[in-house]
């Protein structure tokens, strides 16, 4: 076992800085983008918005090929389609114009889902519905972690 030692001053550093990272605010998890420039402990992919249209927030994205943008390659992110044989990223809470370049969270994260068929249920099956930048009961793509706010119609998913 390995130990420090530290004279008072040290150990008076320690402490205050250990209280200084316990005393911040953190932000709750549905606030926090992927950090592009920086990496982070999630999962994601750059993309580039490749629809036709604005991206809208917490949404699910089909990954196609992209292009090089400003020297790096970034795959493609479009609307879900009736082929399901592809695979999907979800996207932050801003939403995302034709062209501009964004992160795909590819593990766990937050999505809108169609409320058509009711409201989620831990471990249920949903995914993308083609078409549709939200996930619906009966496709194929996500596994159900929670339900975050049903007033927004907001799930916590796993991509499979």
């Amino acid at each position: 076992m390995v130990q420090y030692g530290f004279d008072e001053q040290g150990a008076r550093r320690v402490v205050d800085a250990v209280r200084e990272v316990e005393n911040r605010k953190r932000p709750r998890p549905l606030t926090l983008p992927p950090r592009v420039s920086s990496g982070s402990a999630m999962h994601w992919v750059r993309a580039i918005n490749s629809a036709a249209e604005t991206i809208p927030p917490l949404s699910i994205a089909r990954i196609v090929i992209g292009a090089v943008h400003d020297g790096i390659y970034h795959l493609g992110a479009a609307k879900p389609s009736s082929w399901f044989g592809n695979s999907y990223g979800l996207t932050t809470r801003r939403p995302i114009a034709v062209g501009k370049k964004l992160g795909l969270i590819v593990e766990v994260g937050f999505v809108t889902y169609d409320d058509g068929d009711g409201t989620p249920v831990v471990g249920e099956g949903w995914g993308p519905k083609p078409d549709q930048w939200t996930i619906a009961k009966g496709f194929p793509g996500c596994t159900i972690l929670g339900v975050y706010d049903t007033s927004n119609k907001i799930a916590l998913v796993s991509l499979d």
